[in-house]
């Protein structure tokens, strides 16, 4: 089998704590070289995980012929750009979430791609963990009637004056970070339409335009609600409640079930119980399908629109917020 061989867009820590151990740790896939722009940095990561090669640029990195894939994670801002310059040259895309600060953002990345005959991914994790495997099955089962109402929340606090994630210029905000993945818990059980009404209220930092904390209520047809809460000053939280017409079921670390134990709680008007999972290698099996993706020439075109959705949620929210533009 082919390698498929990942060139690395900076020198991140989640790339050195999650993603280049995956790699590392999935049959069929290689990391061949990593571009930084801080050279010291960029040959000391390099060393530690035993890279070959090693770029000052990223554009020079995209430009070797030598590499079928880039993961990028990369600050927010940069996302855009630098998808439209792999596609440009030909590389698959596994892109850090958020894909992007905008739908519009978004539907031009997708957009490149497509055009050069790549893959893009956005790189939620989250799904990939077979906790979520048994909620869907739980739910196709009936046991908890029709969804009616979808509750998630992230959120930590982040104890610093200066970080990236509170950076305006770099893409930053409680909502860009975590409340991506409870955007994207929301529209997974609660289809594909637009919402009909979207309320929302953020508490911002002195610019306007970081969000320190967002709450949203998203309505959909036939009475169906989204409730989502994000935040950099609550507690280390995170929480999925799916909510039927005859149960519920909650999902105790739905975002980050390494953090502790991945257990589900199943309640209906008959019966209480909690079901604990094993932990499993979930970053691993979304590198898995990624090159199964690209061996086989797999369409993920249902998750490229999915990312799309996903930013023009976001940006109502931001919008039902009252987050200031840039000017």
């Amino acid at each position: 089998m082919k390698p498929i061989r990942f060139g690395i867009l900076g020198a991140a820590r989640i790339a050195a704590n999650q993603l280049i151990p995956a790699m590392r740790d999935t049959p069929g896939v290689e990391v061949t070289a990593l571009a930084s722009r801080d050279e010291a940095r960029g040959l000391a990561f390099a060393k530690r995980f035993d890279i070959p090669n090693v770029y000052s640029s990223y554009e020079a990195l995209l430009r070797d012929p030598h590499i079928d894939a880039v993961y990028i994670p990369l600050p927010n801002h940069l996302h855009a750009p630098m998808t439209l310059l792999a596609a440009a040259h030909g590389k698959h895309v596994l892109c850090e979430k958020p894909a992007a600060r905008s739908a519009t953002e978004a539907v031009q990345m997708i957009a490149a791609c497509r055009e050069h005959g790549v893959i893009f991914r956005e790189a939620f994790m989250y799904p990939h963990h077979h906790q979520w495997k048994r909620v869907h099955e739980i739910v196709a089962s009936g046991e908890i009637g029709t969804i009616r109402a979808v509750h998630a929340a992230f959120s930590f606090p982040l104890n610093r004056d200066v970080d990236i994630r509170l950076n305006s210029e770099m893409g930053g905000g409680a909502l860009y970070d975590v409340g991506c993945y409870a955007v994207h818990a929301v529209r997974t059980f609660l289809g594909k339409e637009e919402p009909e009404s979207v309320t929302a209220s953020g508490f911002f930092y002195e610019d306007g335009v970081v969000d320190q904390t967002i709450v949203a209520i998203l309505q959909f047809s036939g009475g169906r609600f989204g409730y989502l809460d994000c935040s950099f000053s609550f507690a280390d939280r995170q929480r999925v409640e799916i909510i039927g017409d005859q149960g519920s079921i909650v999902v105790r670390y739905p975002f980050r079930p390494d953090k502790g134990s991945p257990d589900l709680r199943i309640d209906t008007p008959h019966a209480q119980r909690v079901e604990t999972l094993a932990h499993d290698a979930m970053y691993r099996a979304m590198v898995e399908s990624f090159a199964d993706a690209i061996r086989t020439d797999r369409s993920l075109t249902e998750e490229e629109e999915g990312t799309i959705q996903n930013m023009m949620w976001m940006d109502l929210i931001y919008d039902a917020a009252g987050r200031k533009m840039k000017e």
